[in-house]
């Protein structure tokens, strides 16, 4: 573990050490050189993701733009190289984009990637192109007037899901049909995608309207009704041609969209399932438990003073409250809720104590241990400030979890190793300062991002 920790610690400190090496040589500031792609390439990192056999796809963002291609470093051997063929496959592009489309020159990071990292999404003139990193050939999986947005893969990969004028879509890859699964998208009615106020306040600026079972088979998706949700009128100063914005803003005391969580099939047959949770005002959190049986819904009402989890059957929407987290001044969002795949336990975070820590309980709610306490707190080392995801990695075999905490500073966030039963809690990173940590699946390696 820790041998792999140095060897991509190593990896990803090169790339740092030549940022500086970039910023230093730049004596005289221009404003030419201040908004050119060298200035934004000073504090460029590299994107990565971590696929399902455990190498790592990666774009380095340092290279000039004309340059870029994704690459695949190889678990274990460390070993970078191109994962498709730059030239063949923006040539493949540009035969499919529209005549009075701009030339594309260059690859970014794409919208989606499939788990085993052979098909890659991208959004082009509001539209879909797949490009197959086997051959690195594109093809145009959408035409339609509408613009796709919200793309993500099945688990097993032969499925892409998408949000088109506020209707869930599924795009069957094996024999290149597409699936409309809601029909009742509009101005007001939205499907898969957030209205504002989840957008910005409950998931932390992601559109996250929408979760895949892990058969592949159904989708829980959120339905928003804005409706009765006072309107606020923006102006965009950036055209030459100022532009009137006119978005759905719920002010404080006035009426926020109701919402409701569903159940469809991906194949498109079949009405939803719609979950019955309850009063409640928010909804929090949707996952699904191992196994696809059941839906796990976190709910929050108005004051947000009470956060209850409940279990519901995907089939027939009924529901079982497990438990309820409550605060006399409010409860936090989080999203460290694990249910393990022994079907008997499930681990979550809470700050019941005054700190936020991690605790295991059994499927009735029923307390079995707390497994991190002190008077410290679990944080996550990134994303929006109010999101809190702790937990990096589980390892169910060994019983252990992988989280960043702020144990040892309130300014640093470290990763650290816990026992299931709380037991030989143990410091990973080394350095002082704040690290991101992404896993792989099989929590065998983890990219550390540090400053």
């Amino acid at each position: 573990m820790l041998s792999s920790r140095k060897t991509l610690g190593a990896f990803f400190l090169i790339f740092a050490l030549s940022f500086v090496g970039t910023a230093l040589a730049q004596e005289k500031l221009t404003v030419e050189w201040i908004y050119s792609d060298a200035y934004a390439e000073i504090a460029a990192m590299p994107q990565v993701q971590w696929l399902e056999n455990g190498n790592l796809l990666l774009l380095d963002n340092r290279v000039p733009k004309a340059e870029r291609t994704l690459e695949m470093l190889q678990a274990g051997k460390w070993k970078r190289a191109p994962w498709v063929k730059r030239e063949m496959a923006l040539n493949s592009l540009q035969a499919l984009l529209p005549a009075d489309a701009d030339s594309v020159k260059s690859l970014g990071w794409p919208a989606a990637i499939s788990p085993n990292g052979e098909n890659l999404a991208y959004l082009f003139e509001k539209d879909i192109y797949l490009l197959n990193a086997k051959t690195s050939l594109f093809s145009r999986l959408t035409k339609s007037e509408g613009e796709e947005k919200s793309l993500n893969f099945s688990p097993d990969g032969k499925k892409l899901a998408y949000v088109r004028d506020n209707d869930l879509y599924v795009y069957h890859l094996i024999n290149s049909s597409e699936a409309r699964l809601t029909k009742t998208g509009g101005e007001t009615l939205l499907n898969g995608t957030l209205s504002w106020v989840y957008w910005e306040e409950i998931f932390g600026r992601r559109d996250i309207g929408y979760w895949w079972s892990g058969n592949s088979r159904q989708i829980a998706f959120l339905r928003s009704d804005e409706s009765a949700v006072s309107k606020m009128f923006f102006v965009n100063q950036r055209p030459d041609i100022p532009e009137l914005i006119t978005q759905r803003y719920p002010k404080a005391g006035t009426e926020n969209p109701t919402v409701h969580v569903g159940v469809v099939n991906a194949s498109g047959e079949g009405e939803a399932t719609w979950l019955e949770l309850g009063d409640y005002e928010y909804i929090a959190r949707v996952k699904w438990l191992p196994g696809d049986q059941k839906v796990g819904v976190q709910v929050l009402n108005r004051p947000q003073t009470e956060l209850t989890l409940f279990l519901a059957d995907p089939r027939t929407g009924k529901s079982e409250k497990i438990m309820t987290e409550s605060d006399t001044a409010w409860v936090n969002i989080n999203d460290d809720l694990y249910f393990l795949d022994n079907g008997k336990d499930f681990l979550w975070q809470s700050e019941r104590s005054g700190f936020a820590h991690l605790y295991r309980f059994n499927m009735n709610g029923q307390l079995r241990n707390q497994i991190t306490n002190g008077e410290w707190a679990l944080r996550s080392s990134g994303g929006a400030y109010w999101l809190r995801q702790s937990v990096m990695a589980i390892d169910q075999k060994k019983e252990q979890v992988y989280f960043t905490g702020m144990k040892e500073s309130s300014v640093q966030r470290h990763l650290y190793r816990v026992d299931f039963n709380g037991g030989n809690l143990t410091k990973i990173s080394k350095e002082k300062g704040v690290h991101s940590i992404q896993f792989s699946p099989d929590a065998r390696y983890y990219v550390d991002s540090y400053s």
